[in-house]
Formats: C-alpha cells, structure tokens, sequence
C-alpha cells in the first residue's frame, strides 16, 4: 500500500469516529432532556414533542410514535412500582402529558407562532343579508329613459360647477385672443351637454383618440353627426377652456391639495352613484390607473400591473357580477387612506385601511368582501367582521400567519387541499398542480368544500376588472395635460358604465352598450342640433346635412316645407314665408322677425 492510499484511509477513518461522536453525544442530550422533563412537574412532555415532531413534521406519524412510547412507558413503569399510591400518580401524569399531546396534534402553527384548527369548530353564522341578494337600482318609471338615468350621475350641480368655470375661462381666451374671438363665446347647458355628447360619439366610434381635423373633416371623410353639433374651431375651444374649478385659484390650491378640484366633483359622482344603486351580496375591492405622464404631480404612482408606467390611482369598490362602480377615491399620498377614520382605525396597516374606507356604505349589511391577494390578512378579516361583513380573499405566500405545510412544495401532490381554521376565519391550500399552491382565506366559508371557496373567489374577483375592460373597449378619454381633465373623463366613462348596467337591472334584462350609448349620445345633443338649424349663417350643405341627421325629430319651425302669408305684414304684400314664431306657431317673414341671442332664445323657451 502506498503511503498516500494510507494516509486518505486514516482520513476517512478519523472523519467517520468524529461523525458517531457527534451523533452519540446529540442523542445523549436528547435522553437526558427527557429524564430532567420527567422529574418536573412544570415542563411538558406534550410541549417538548410538539417542538421536536409537530411543529416541523405535520404527517402525524411521529406524534403516533410519540404516543405508543409514552403508553408503554406508563406500562412499564405501573408493573415495576411497588406504591399504589405512586403508580396513581403516576398515571394520571402520563394521562395529562398524553392527552395534552393528542390537543397539541389538533393545531398548525403559522410561522409566527399563530394557531390554527385542523376541524373546523361548531358554530353559528350569522348573516344580515340573505343569501340570494341581487343587484336593484332606485328608479323610477318616470325617469327610466337614457337621459335620466345618466343624469342621476352626472347631475345638474356637478354640470352647473363645470359650466360656471368652463366660461371664467372662456371670458379670459376671449379677452386674450387677437383673432376667432366668436369661438370664444360663453357656453350654456345645452351646449355643454353637447360637448359631452360628442365625446360619447367619439367613444362610440372609437375616434376619441383622433385630432378634430379628422373628426370635423368636411371633405366627406368625417362622420357627419360631428360637425352637425359644432364646428372644428368650438370644439378645439372647449377642449382647452373647459374647467372644473376656479383657473384664478390654481397655485393657492396647488399648495393645499393638488386634487382638491376633482376631488370635489369626484365626492358628488360617488354619492349619485350610491343613491342610484344597491349592490348585490358579494362587493370587489382593487385599484385601477388612469395614465397621465405630463407634468406629473407627487400623488402620481407606478401601476404595478398595467402597460402605463405611471398614472392617477384610484382605489375601487365594485358589485361582482355586475361591475357598478358603487365607491372609491383618490390616492393623493400616504395619508389618503386614513380620511375619515378613527385613532384606532389608523392604526391598521394601509391596505386594510383602504378596504376599510371603501367598504363603510356597506358595514352592517352582512355582505362579503372579494380581496386581491395585496389587501387580504388576518387583520383585514378581524377588522371587516367587527363591521358585520365577510371576507374571501387569496393570500400572500409571505404571510406570516400561513402555516409552511401550506405553501407550494414539489412534495406535495397535485390536487391535494388542506384546511385550517379559527373561530371566524376557514384557510384553504389547494394545489393545482405540482409546485403550486392556491392559498384563501375566507370568512363567508365556514366547511371543508374546497370547490365552493374556490369558485367563490374566481367568480367574485373580477368585479372591477370590468371597469377596466369596458373602458377599454369604449372611452371618451382623450390626451390632455391637465390631470384633473383626465380624471374627469375617467368619471365620464364610468358614468356611461354605471349608466348602462343600472338601465339594464331596471330593465330585469341585457341591453346592448353601444346601442345604449348610441340613444344616450343623441339624447345629450339632440337640443343643440335643433337649436343650431335655424342659424342662417351656416353653410346650406350643412343645414341640409343637420336636416337629414335630425328626420323625424326635426323642429316645426321650419315646417314640412308649407308656405302662408306673413301675419304682420299687409295683405297687399302677399309676402309668404315658411318660417314660424317659436311661441305662436304663426307664419312670419325674415323682415318681420327678431334674431335673438341664444341665452335670450334659452329664456323664452323656459
């Protein structure tokens, strides 16, 4: 043997004597825990194994071990003592450890120490709202049309406030414009609701996106329902002047609020929102984005799972299975989450603050809370059951509360569940394939019935993912680089959604959107059409075009094309025109009639 081959043999030798020393000394240790544990009478036998087998090995088949050997040992130990009295006490040591052991095996530990039942305990739920509750609205038949329903949202204070600003800035354009000062003119409500119709017909047509000279373009490639409304130039105008707060106020309120303004109108939307509807029993809580990146405010936030790299937030409460948008707010700043709440609410964590927030029209109406996976938690469920609703929510993998048996794992199989309960709370760990794992908390679900917890989630999670796709799908959003103009189209488009699905619950049946929106928009401009035919200083092409548009809704002012003689001139003049008084409906010439101003024309008309 070679003095190499010699010295790797003593090697191997030396490593392996030190290895059964090591394993020799760790399991003398152990024994002689064990032999201090059994002569006192403060430690646990239950609480030592449950530290070295339970807690880190959930099969149960060690803590069986466990069982037999403590049996065993109470048998052994009953045949070799001489002192009944002893072997009394004895026993009924050994029954306390072993029963304290079986109560032990009936837990899961989170990994911070937080206790779970494997079996459910027997309880009653309580629920203040029925099981079957359904979506309803409160309107009425008088005002079940289009334009009624709309304007429940968009309401004549929220128009009043756009309208009262929209012409501070008009008056201020005018005075600054050196040429085009008749674009400038004031506004009233007809031609703001117009100006709100042709973003509607925008939306429709999905050419929100497109500059006005496509739009308005009169070259026969434009739609000709546009510049029917108003001209290129008006449009151009409004987009630009149109206001929702005072412009003088700007700088003072951006050193209070950056969103005080929208904020505002914002308030009112949510209030008509909820005035107009009653949600359903399950509710969606996430965040939305509107984007915006020109001149970016501080309350402006990354979107963790949108294109836009950055945006306005707006928190959501939604009804599940329909989409209604029933409440939310503004993220302005780490604060914004607090308003309105307690001391002690503020002390919760911020996403449960937000739930908290957006779910107070609700507290006390036993309905259930649908939750992202960033919003669920322990304390969010504590919290929503003191305000008399449930939760169903995924959780987080890092959450502390979860048990490790319970996270994804190559050892566990596919499709295996496991439960684990409290006295309000049932947690789900389903795993749909190897590697993964479904985690959900849920505090409507009080059984081991994986599917129903499950479907509950997937078919109430999508509640304001809708929002988002129907917005997608039609918005009269446009590019703007004002922030409050972009929320307020943001408002423009959920009201058009709100609109529709409260119009189909009055209904009891579906309803096409862009059949919807089609009526809503002619409904919004229909005033404005007719107003502007009689204006002789259009083109005639274009009144022709604006009498074709209106058909059956045009006005009796110009009559079915019936001449008669004008009632205040002589008969001897024999003067015959087509043209009627807006009041009498009699016949009257140009030469005999007064041109009024529109403000003017608005008054007579009331």
């Amino acid at each position: 043997m070679s003095e190499s081959e010699g010295i790797g043999s003593a090697l191997v030798g030396t490593i392996i004597f030190l290895l059964s020393v090591f394993w020799c000394l760790h399991f003398i240790s152990i024994f002689s825990e064990i032999a201090v544990a059994m002569m006192s009478t403060e430690f646990s036998y239950a609480q030592f194994w449950l530290d070295e087998a339970v807690y880190y090995d959930t099969s149960g088949s060690e803590a069986e071990e466990v069982r037999e050997c403590l049996v065993s040992h109470s048998d052994s130990d009953s045949d070799t003592d001489t002192s009944d009295a002893g072997s009394d006490d004895e026993d009924a040591e050994v029954s306390n450890i072993s029963n304290s052991l079986q109560s032990e095996v009936d837990y899961y530990y989170g990994r911070n120490k937080f206790k779970w039942l494997k079996k459910g305990p027997n309880r009653v739920v309580k629920s203040d709202t029925p099981s079957e509750c359904e979506p309803s609205t409160n309107i009425s038949e008088e005002d079940g049309d289009f334009m009624s329903i709309w304007k429940s949202l968009i309401d004549d204070e929220i128009l009043q406030e756009i309208h009262r600003w929209s012409n501070v800035k008009l008056a201020k354009s005018r005075a600054a414009a050196t040429e085009g000062k008749d674009e400038f003119h004031d506004l009233d409500i007809t031609e703001l609701l117009s100006f709100i119709g042709v973003l509607v017909y925008s939306a429709l047509f999905k050419c929100n996106n497109e500059a006005a000279d496509v739009i308005f373009a009169t070259d026969g490639t434009a739609i000709d329902i546009f510049k029917c409304i108003m001209s290129k130039d008006r449009f151009a105008n409004l987009l630009k002047c149109v206001r929702i707060d005072d412009p003088d106020s700007k700088e003072a309120k951006r050193e209070n609020c950056k969103l005080a303004a929208i904020s505002k109108i914002f308030q009112m939307f949510i209030n008509n929102c909820q005035s107009l509807y009653t949600t359903g029993k399950h509710v969606t809580v996430d965040e939305v984005s509107i984007p915006f990146n020109e001149d970016p405010p501080a309350c402006l936030t990354h979107h963790r799972r949108k294109c836009e790299k950055l945006g306005f937030q707006i928190m959501c409460l939604c009804d599940a299975k329909t989409g209604y948008f029933y409440n939310g707010y503004i993220f302005k700043g780490a604060d914004s989450d607090s308003e309105g709440m307690t001391e002690d609410e503020k002390m919760y964590s911020v996403p449960t603050r937000s739930v908290l927030r957006l779910s107070r029209p609700l507290n006390g109406t036993g309905r259930s809370v649908t939750c992202d996976k960033c919003f669920t938690s322990i304390e969010l469920i504590e919290a929503l059951n003191k305000n008399g609703l449930s939760c169903v929510g995924a959780v987080k993998k890092s959450m502390k509360e979860v048990p490790s048996i319970f996270l994804p794992s190559r050892a566990r199989a596919k499709g295996s569940i496991l439960y684990a309960f409290t006295d309000q709370i049932t947690l789900v760990s389903h795993v749909p394939k190897k590697g993964k794992a479904v985690i959900v908390a849920s505090s409507l679900h009080h059984d081991e019935d994986k599917s129903e917890i499950i479907s509950c989630l997937e078919s109430t999670m999508g509640g304001v993912a809708r929002v988002d796709q129907k917005r997608d799908m039609y918005s009269c959003s446009r590019y703007t680089r004002r922030g409050s103009l972009a929320i307020f189209y943001w408002i423009l488009d959920v009201s058009l959604i709100n609109a529709h699905i409260a119009y189909e619950v009055y209904l009891g049946r579906k309803f096409k959107r862009d059949k919807f929106m089609k009526s809503l928009g002619w409904s919004l401009v229909l005033e404005q059409l007719q107003r502007r035919v009689f204006e002789t200083q259009q083109a005639l092409d274009l009144r022709m075009t604006m009498v074709r548009v209106l058909g059956a809704d045009m006005p009796s002012a110009l009559g079915s094309g019936e001449t008669r003689r004008c009632y205040t001139c002589p008969p001897k003049l024999k003067r015959k025109s087509s043209y009627q008084c807006h009041e009498c409906k009699k016949h009257i010439c140009s030469e005999c009639a007064t041109r009024v101003c529109r403000d003017c024309a608005s008054n007579v008309t009331d």
